[in-house]
């Protein structure tokens, strides 16, 4: 793995601790898509606790979202497990 450029095998990698050691998930970018509704919100705000005195911006963005899933077989777990 190329940590630097956080790929493997040329693929870019999103690492995370909720995933399992020695597993994976491989998405398709076509297989799925986060869907929304048109009622999305957001608000930005500088006023809290001391964000304007280290030059923050607070965004809360509010809406209904989902997960349109186009081709199953393009998400799949991988088992990067050593076997013996």
């Amino acid at each position: 793995m190329d940590r630097a450029a956080q790929r493997r095998w040329g693929l870019r990698l999103a690492v995370s601790k909720a995933v399992p050691v020695s597993t994976g998930n491989l998405l398709d970018v076509s297989a799925l898509a986060v869907v929304r509704d048109r009622n999305v919100r957001t608000q930005w705000s500088s006023g809290v606790a001391d964000d304007f005195k280290r030059s923050q911006v607070r965004a809360r963005t509010e809406g209904r979202f989902g997960l349109d899933v186009y081709k199953p077989k393009g998400i799949v777990t991988l088992d990067l497990g050593v076997t013996a």
